[in-house]
């Protein structure tokens, strides 16, 4: 999904994610492109995914002083927790940012009030653990076997599995042993079925004559 530093809070969060995360992704590689540096930094990836849940993006007036106010306020619309608080779209976006270029002090972006009714939304420890998880998740999911597991004699083909590969008395691999009818052979084809010759008579010359 991306460098954790970019991510969205509902991404960090394992949630839906659709167009509105790559606005809140733009909003903060255009905050690093005005400042040096990212908003959210940690030690962990953990860290760092905490952050984008729980902590508001500073001013980038506070490294960058002569920012114009319209363009602080076109970060902190992109870069707002909740994808309803965002930019509907790219092309409001883009309306904005060309009226910050002729109107960089003006008050023309519009950021949704916060719903009322809302709650606060407190990441559990399971949710936490979950987060902690993914990357050992994904990097197990890679492996053929788990490091301290046998492969496991299945009976099914399997180039990973030599054991299960090229079994004579296994007919190709599928667990079905050979029946004694006569019609199977274990050196032909690796089982498979075929009809057996008919004895052939000696040819006899019945035009001789004893003499």
């Amino acid at each position: 999904m991306g460098s954790v530093h970019y991510s969205s809070p509902e991404q960090a969060r394992g949630g839906y994610s659709d167009y509105k995360s790559d606005i809140y992704s733009l909003g903060i590689t255009m905050d690093e492109m005005l400042t040096g540096h990212v908003p959210f930094d940690g030690d962990t990836t953990v860290a760092i995914a905490l952050k984008h849940l729980q902590e508001e993006i500073q001013s980038p007036r506070k490294y960058v002083p002569e920012l114009p106010k319209s363009t602080v306020q076109i970060i902190y619309k992109c870069t707002q927790k909740s994808p309803d608080r965002r930019y509907s779209d790219m092309e409001e976006l883009i309306s904005d940012l060309k009226e910050s270029l002729v109107n960089p002090e003006g008050d023309f972006v519009k950021i949704a009030p916060l719903d009322s009714r809302a709650h606060t939304v407190i990441v559990s420890q399971d949710e936490l653990n979950k987060i902690k998880e993914g990357r050992n998740e994904m990097q197990q999911a890679e492996e053929p076997y788990p490091a301290n597991q046998e492969p496991v004699n299945t009976g099914m083909p399997n180039p990973q599995n030599p054991q299960n590969m090229g079994n004579p008395q296994n007919m190709q691999g599928r667990g079905q042993q050979y029946a004694n009818n006569g019609y199977q052979n274990p050196q032909n084809y690796a089982g498979g079925y075929y009809q057996p010759e008919e004895p052939q008579e000696p040819e006899v010359n019945r035009n001789w004559r004893n003499s």
